[in-house]
């Protein structure tokens, strides 16, 4: 029954979602939840692909090798988001699995963006595809976000030294890092998203919207990442509950 709400909710943003599908090169969907058969359902969506959550979900490795597989089979991208310290051989296997990018989180410095990038750049890990690649059969190119979630001050020199593919703004992390948790009409929230509208090209900003998606729908914004697997779950079940204690009375 979970998948079958997850579906129900997925269908209930897709004119959103097409609606905006001209103004932005990536449209993402993001899972949390640790099973293979949530990444099908998301697969299944006009999205773009899945970002899989390894900071905050509790993929062991062999269910996000799974997840990235089926991404992949369904000719999706996958985006896995890693903590900024996370280990080469990791990074190996999702990249042997087929991952197409790797979101890196709150990003402060070029350095903790280059320990990945260098990962991804120079890989050898004895495994099934990094075996083939060569000359004839190149490595693909990776795509890299850095996450921006504090240290706005210095964010210019970020953008500078690091020239990720894209940044990505989470807006309740960011107002969370400023002191002002979920309050966007905030003026200091405002003036740091003004900020990093002047730093970033929009083409190469991102965001990570959880829910309320139409509230950011006049932007250009290169990519946009949507809702937590785990939300739609819970609104979906809200509003079936609605429709039946609404009929009910």
């Amino acid at each position: 029954m979970d998948a079958i709400f997850l579906s129900l909710h997925l269908q209930s943003i897709r004119s959103y979602i097409l609606d905006i599908s001209s103004r932005h090169k990536l449209k993402l969907l993001w899972q949390q939840i640790p099973n293979p058969l949530i990444t099908e359902i998301m697969c299944n969506s006009i999205m773009d692909g899945v970002v899989l959550d390894k900071e905050h979900g509790c993929f062991n490795d062999e269910t996000i090798y799974n997840c990235i597989q089926i991404i992949r089979l369904k000719h999706k991208k996958c985006f896995v988001r890693v903590k900024k310290n996370i280990d080469e051989t990791f990074i190996g296997m999702c990249l042997d699995a087929g991952c197409t990018g790797f979101i890196i989180a709150n990003v402060k410095n070029f350095e903790e963006y280059y320990r990945i990038k260098d990962m991804c750049d120079y890989r050898s890990t004895g495994l099934y595809r990094s075996n083939k690649w060569d000359v004839n059969n190149p490595k693909p190119d990776i795509t890299l976000v850095a996450q921006i979630e504090s240290h706005i001050s210095e964010l210019e020199k970020l953008v500078k030294m690091t020239k990720a593919d894209y940044y990505l703004i989470g807006p309740y992390d960011l107002s969370a890092s400023l002191g002002i948790a979920g309050d966007f009409t905030n003026d200091v929230y405002l003036c740091a998203l003004k900020h990093i509208n002047v730093c970033i090209p929009h083409n190469k900003l991102g965001l990570h919207l959880v829910r309320d998606w139409d509230w950011w729908e006049d932007n250009d914004y290169g990519f946009m990442a949507y809702g937590l697997d785990s939300t739609m779950l819970i609104d979906s079940l809200r509003n079936i509950e609605q429709t039946i204690y609404h009929n009910e009375e």
